[in-house]
């Protein structure tokens, strides 16, 4: 009986935490895809800015804002790529703590 109460708690410790990993990666995932929508929104605008600057300006300045755009977009990737393996991590982490469960619900049967 005791083992069954500890079968049941463990079960019910996994399905808590598959819904705690599914929240926080629907949160992430939404998180990103903001992050992403406001990043080709700013890039849009420092491109306007930058053209109609090196329209008024000349062709050298407007290599020096095409090398900015870069760089910036250059930053932006390394920034998205390092949230999607932060959210990767912690997938990994919480599948982990699921296994361990799972063990120890065999382990009590």
């Amino acid at each position: 009986m005791r083992h069954r109460l500890r079968v049941s708690g463990c079960r019910t410790d996994q399905r808590t935490l598959v819904n705690k990993m599914l929240r926080a990666t629907k949160a992430n995932t939404s998180s990103l895809l903001d992050i992403l929508r406001l990043s080709s929104q700013q890039l849009r605008i420092e491109q306007l800015s930058h053209s109609r600057k090196s329209g008024l300006l000349g062709s050298s300045k407007q290599s020096i804002a095409l090398d900015d755009i870069a760089r910036y977009r250059a930053h932006e990737t390394r920034r998205l790529v390092s949230l999607v393996k932060m959210q990767y991590r912690e997938l990994c982490s919480l599948k982990t703590e699921i296994d361990s469960l799972r063990r120890k619900r065999r382990t009590l049967s």
